[in-house]
Order: C-alpha cells, then structure tokens, then sequence
C-alpha cells in the first residue's frame, strides 16, 4: 500500500483563476424568479412550505455551455423571529451524510441553539441532489467547483447585505472554495470537514486512506474498553471467529466484506461504534444478516460516485482504488472501512474530471479571512491534517473535537456554540 499511496501524494492537478465580487446592498425581494439570461440577476419567490418557506433558484448547468440548459436549485428558508432584515446564514449540506437541507432549516433552533435566530436561515440543496437534479446530458457537472458557482450566484439572488454560511463536506469544501475564488462574498463562514480545494489532493487521498484505517483500528479499542459493547471481553478473537466464517461461507447471505466495511463507516460516522459489532454477533450467532445490511445501506453506484469523480483526476482515481483494494485486501483482526475501493473504481466508467479539486488558486484577500475550520479527530471519511494545515496556511480559525464521528457542528453543543460565536462576533 505504501508504493501506491506515494504516488499518489505526487499526483498534481492544474489550478485554476480566482475572482472577487462585491456585496449586494438591496433588501429582500418578493418578485419571482427568473429563469432567463442572466442569471446572476434572479430573484427568489419564497411560498409556504409547513413551518418555513421554500423556493427555487435557476442557474445555468455550465456558464460557457449554455447549451446544456438550466437546472433548479431547491432552497428552503425559516425567516429569522426577529428582524425581516436580519442577515442571511446560509447553509450548505454534505451530499451524503448529515443532516439533510430541509430538515436543517426546519430544525435550526434546535441544531444551532437560540442564537440562530438572529439570522434568516437559507438552506440550499446543491446541484445533483435529490431536491436539485441535474439534467441527464449535464450529469458531470456535479463538480465541488460547480456548487461554489452555485453559491456565488446565489449569494446575489438573495439580494441582502450580509450572508454568511455554514457548511458541512462536501458542502464545507464548496463553501471554502468560493471564499478562496470570491473573497467578502460572506461576513464569516464556519466549515465541518473540508477537502483542501487549493492543495494537491493526492496526499489527501493518501491521508484520507490512512485515517479510515485509524478509524477501524480505533472502534476496536473503543469496544475492548467498553463494557458496553457486545464483544468487549475477547474482540479480536471474535472478529476472527467471524471472519473465518465469512471465508467458509458460514454468515447469513449477502454479508460480505464489502458489507462489513459500509457498515463500519457509517455505524463509526453516527457515532455509534458499537453497532457493528451488534451486527457481527448477530450474523454469526444468530443468522441475521438483515442487522448488517441495514446498517450498510446501499452500495456505491455510478450515481453516488459521480461527485466524487467529478473532484477527482481519473488517473488519481485508479490509483487511490487500487491502493485501497490493497488495504481492504490485507488480513488484520481489525476492521476495515469505509468504501473508496469501490467508489473511486467507478471513476473510470464516468467523463474525466474537468474541473478536479487540487486547482483552486486563492485570491490574496481570501488570507486571514472570517472563516472557522472544525473537524472530529476521529472523523472515518474526513482526515483533519489537511484541514489543519489550510486553515494554518490561510491564516484561518482551526478548531478540531475529540469525538470519533462524522461532522459536530449541530451535534456537539461546544463547538457549535463556539460556531455561532465565532459568526456573531
């Protein structure tokens, strides 16, 4: 595995031009939306939808193809219970995991205490999403840097003085790629879990492959020291008890190392280590296969993989899938994670990235900008270095949670507060 995540700490991506814009001043708008030309210029008609509003934002699929046509952003808006001409905190969701758009406006009080309505709270569904599908001739332009495009425009179509935004992977990526590309777009923006979008991504590939080992290798130990967790007295033992069964054909049907790995991800994501290992005694002691399954959810698809390939170089991609198919290929007693052996495999059945991260140049004025860059140490598909090293680099705000999970801004009460702090201040 060391050869091949070494090259891929060599693998460079082109960078591309960085621009700024200026703040709109004007109040809201209750006009339509429209959905011509220039969309830079839209407005936004909010309707009611149950406790808070939603609305819809077109943007063209590709600037320099218009072609390609237009698609719908979905917006969702709770209008601050204090002031109609409160400033914006817009919100930008992780694709996969986390708390989806809707229910992050729907619940801001509760995810981000009382503070949070000093703000307008917009939620966004960025493109590709189930809320903001891409047309089928447009469905590689699901790119990071496309939904930073995304922001900008939407950032003017909200048409207020002040915005400033909260996002959360991939979501937290786009976010810090347009503060890098259109400096003083936002007041002061706080991201959970980012990529680098202006660093080589090879070594972060190669981190990022390190830290889902660390995060198997930390649920066992989790599990040998709590009495909580159903193997707790002889875990290694018991994970090769189920692993030879796995190789004699002797677990329930359709779990399988593949499963087992999906499942650790996402049980070691919640928070919640010891369900996978609920799940191994009950598959082995039990015959119940269905406990894992669920837990695994569904496997990787060309769909699901399609963002991430569009972020990634194909020639990196083949490289990090074989490097992680080495790793989830080498016996251990403890467990492997995660899916990027399958995920990034699927990158050489969809178009070569066209706008990969590792390309973004940063605008001077980005440096030492308001932005708070937060991650779980532990976090199974988010290494922190990189995002240690960018805030370090850009003169950013780093503040890291000793929690083994996926995202803690809405989650863990202290940082979030530290969060709407760091906005307000």
């Amino acid at each position: 595995m060391g050869a091949a995540l070494g090259a891929l700490a060599l693998v460079l991506s082109a960078c591309s031009s960085s621009s700024e814009s200026s703040d709109s001043t004007s109040e809201w708008s209750a006009t339509p939306a429209t959905t011509t030309g220039d969309t830079t210029n839209s407005t936004i008609e909010w309707l009611p939808c149950g406790a808070i509003q939603c609305g819809s934002l077109s943007v063209q699929v590709d600037s320099e193809a218009p072609e390609l046509g237009t698609i719908k952003l979905a917006l969702y808006r709770r209008v601050s219970p204090k002031s109609q001409t409160a400033p914006v905190l817009l919100l930008v969701a992780d694709r996969n995991d986390g708390t989806a758009p809707r229910t992050l406006a729907e619940q801001a009080s509760l995810l981000f205490g009382s503070s949070v309505n000093g703000y307008t709270v917009v939620s966004v569904a960025s493109r590709g999403m189930v809320e903001s599908p891409l047309p089928a001739a447009a469905s590689a332009r699901i790119a990071t840097l496309d939904v930073a495009e995304d922001l900008q425009i939407l950032r003017t179509a909200l048409n207020t003085k002040k915005v400033f935004a909260m996002g959360w992977g991939s979501g937290a990526t786009a976010v810090v790629a347009w503060e890098m590309q259109y400096p003083k777009s936002v007041e002061a923006a706080v991201v959970d879990a980012p990529v680098d979008p202006s660093s080589p991504l090879g070594p972060q590939l190669a981190e990022q492959l390190a830290s889902t080992e660390r995060a198997g290798t930390t649920a066992v130990k989790w599990c040998a020291s709590h009495l909580s967790c159903s193997i707790n007295a002889i875990v290694a033992d018991e994970i090769g008890r189920f692993r030879l069964k796995m190789l004699e054909n002797r677990l329930p049907v359709g779990v399988t190392a593949d499963v087992v790995s999906r499942a650790a991800a996402r049980a070691i994501a919640a928070g919640s280590p010891g369900r996978i290992f609920d799940a191994m005694l009950r598959a082995m002691d039990a015959g119940d296969g269905g406990t894992m399954l669920r837990l695994a959810g569904d496997a990787p698809t060309v769909a699901s993989a399609a963002p991430v390939c569009a972020d990634t170089p194909i020639v990196l991609a083949r490289q990090f899938a074989a490097a992680a198919t080495a790793l989830h290929a080498k016996r251990t007693r403890q467990i492997h994670v995660g899916t990027e052996h399958i995920t990034y495999g699927l990158c050489a059945s969809l178009p070569a990235a066209t706008r990969a991260l590792g390309s973004v140049q940063p605008a001077e004025s980005s440096n030492g900008a308001r932005m708070m860059v937060t991650i779980a140490r532990g976090d199974p598909y988010t290494p922190p270095a990189p995002a240690r090293a960018m805030a370090k680099r850009m003169k950013w705000t780093y503040t890291s949670v000793a929690a083994n999970r996926r995202f803690v801004l809405g989650v863990d009460t202290a940082i979030t507060d530290a969060a709407m702090e760091f906005l307000g201040a």
